[in-house]
């Protein structure tokens, strides 16, 4: 066995490998990758752990990113919600991130990030620092829609019923003349939450590698002739990730967001995902 660095956007085995994962993501994904390193330029390095038939047995995906504020550092992975080492077994798992840490230790970079674990818990020997950041929250769909719809809270029932009465349409869409009005709408959310927007350019890739190729969709209201909400979802084999939320503040009070959520609750039941990931 060998160790390698890959970079996923270029080798042709990355994706066989992340499809043949049972806990893979959507942000595993070679088409995930080539947003990030289209937008930012980071340099993906992917280690892997190749048999003799230069076959990934496990895998750590990693982006290096370098910043005055925090020097060089490998994180795994930069704009993903979680994202964790891929194989089955554990030993080779561990003998690949040693390959890593050793590289810290060196002073090659400042530290290492592993968001999340795929079974959620960290392996006492990677001596790992662990830090509780975030809650994922995530919808079993299994159960279908007339158990879910029971299930809701009353606000939330009152909410959609609320958007429908006040003259909120909800549409998906995967046409790329949709992004300017989403765009629109983020920058102005941004603005409201006090953070800077994305550039542009992230959600032009974002269409380009994942939208476009059937790795996500969007889901928009319109009220009175105008774009009000507009929400990024994203697909990965069983599983709907909610991804990125954007709308007019003037409009809030039609419960629009309500509406838009049991849209693609809906379309994803249709489509048999058991999963809806609501992120962090």
């Amino acid at each position: 066995m060998k160790i390698s660095i890959i970079d996923p956007t270029t080798d042709s085995r990355w994706e066989k490998f992340v499809n043949s994962q049972k806990h893979s993501t959507i942000f595993h994904t070679s088409a995930w990758a080539r947003v990030v390193k289209d937008t930012y330029g980071y340099l993906p390095q992917y280690y892997a752990l190749e048999n003799e038939a230069d076959q990934f047995k496990v895998a750590i995906p990693f982006y290096l990113v370098k910043s005055r504020l925090t020097g060089k550092r490998l994180v795994c992975l930069p704009f993903s919600d979680y994202c964790w080492p891929l194989g089955v077994e554990e030993a080779d798992i561990a003998l690949l991130l040693d390959s890593v840490k050793k590289q810290v230790e060196l002073g090659e970079f400042s530290y290492l990030e592993v968001r999340g674990w795929q079974n959620r818990v960290v392996p006492t020997q990677s001596n790992l620092v662990t830090r509780k950041y975030y809650i994922t929250y995530i919808l079993d769909l299994e159960m279908g829609l007339e158990t879910l719809n029971e299930k809701f809270h009353d606000s939330v029932k009152r909410g959609i019923r609320q958007a429908e009465k006040r003259g909120i349409t909800v549409r998906l869409t995967s046409n790329e003349g949709d992004l300017d009005n989403f765009y629109r709408l983020h920058v102005m959310t941004r603005k409201k939450l006090g953070v800077l927007p994305q550039p542009y350019t992230f959600f032009k890739n974002l269409f380009h590698h994942m939208i476009s190729q059937n790795f996500g969709f969007i889901v928009m209201a319109d009220c009175e002739g105008k774009t009000v909400v507009g929400v990024v979802f994203l697909n990965h084999k069983d599983a709907i990730y909610y991804k990125f939320n954007a709308f007019d503040e003037n409009y809030l009070q039609k419960r629009p967001n309500h509406l838009v959520t049991w849209e693609a609750i809906q379309f994803a039941c249709a489509k048999n995902y058991k999963y809806f990931d609501f992120g962090r």
